[in-house]
């Protein structure tokens, strides 16, 4: 696709429980000196952004526009809340998706994706060479009714929704780049 990055904003998810460090809000801890999220804003620094978060707002919004799931209306407890918040926020037709816990990602990490998308996709996902990274993705803001419906009939799975509308797996073969800190030990990478 001609010129994506005109029509894209980036949403990053940062709405998770951090249950397996404890309850700790992930994307505000420090890996390599900083809050895992500013590493995650950095890898797509010319996009609009929003964000997607359940606490420590505050602490977001120095970062950019913050919204809660409880804002998106949905019952389910899933990441594509934050996705579908994110889609009904954009003002661009496509929307960058990463988590907020993904601090290796370089600025280059999602243009092959924009290289493979059409008029008419409704988005492509990372397939790194080792597994697809289902949060690692661009939708087209017309999903939205789909993903709405998704939620609303009580699915959460990110991976049977990608199924579902039939996104398209781009190889973006470098597996470190979308390691997820997820434990303590993660922070040694």
């Amino acid at each position: 696709m001609a010129n994506l990055t005109d029509n894209l904003t980036f949403l990053i998810l940062c709405g998770g429980m951090g249950t397996r460090l404890g309850g700790q809000d992930k994307p505000l801890l420090e890996f390599n000196g900083r809050p895992m999220i500013e590493h995650v804003i950095s890898s797509a620094p010319d996009l609009p952004l929003l964000i997607s978060a359940n606490r420590n707002l505050h602490a977001y919004r120095k970062y950019g526009p913050v919204f809660t799931d409880r804002e998106v209306g949905t019952d389910i407890s899933s990441p594509l809340n934050g996705v579908l918040g994110g889609l009904d926020r954009a003002d661009t037709d496509w929307l960058l998706v990463a988590p907020g816990d993904s601090p290796c990602l370089p600025q280059t990490w999602w243009q092959p994706l924009g290289s493979e998308l059409t008029d008419g996709d409704p988005g492509v996902v990372v397939d790194d060479s080792e597994r697809q990274q289902n949060l690692h993705l661009v939708l087209n803001r017309s999903v939205a009714p789909l993903l709405r419906a998704y939620l609303r009939d009580g699915h959460g799975e990110v991976w049977r929704f990608i199924d579902l509308i039939g996104i398209t797996p781009v190889s973006v073969p470098h597996p470190g780049w979308f390691i997820n800190v997820n434990e303590r030990e993660d922070f040694l990478f």
